[in-house]
């Protein structure tokens, strides 16, 4: 749940493969990209915003720190240490870490 309305959240393949993006920052469509993520506030609204890929600095900062969720995707996340990224990147961030601490492989 947010400060103001709740996140609902969908799952899907991950549509595009990025060009050019460094293995040792980011994992491809194999790893924690394997799916890609859409996001509303209200689901009966045709606006779903597509969750950018996920970083690996950004999982291990998000498991540094507890924050919760303003509701602003485009809000900036003060913590420390510094989270690289919004509230979008911080929540897609949570999604990988809980997908893969529930996935069985």
């Amino acid at each position: 749940n947010t400060r103001t309305t709740p996140y609902y959240i969908i799952e899907g393949l991950n549509p595009e493969e990025e060009d050019g993006i460094d293995e040792t920052k980011q994992e491809g469509k194999s790893g924690a990209n394997k799916y890609a993520y859409w996001v509303s506030q209200c689901v009966e609204d045709a606006k779903w915003v597509k969750l950018p890929n996920v970083t690996m600095e950004q999982v291990v900062k998000a498991r540094l720190f507890r924050r919760l969720l303003t509701g602003n995707l485009e809000a900036p996340v003060p913590a420390y240490p510094p989270f690289p990224g919004t509230e979008k990147n911080l929540l897609r961030a949570q999604i990988a870490c809980i997908a893969g601490a529930t996935s069985i492989s």
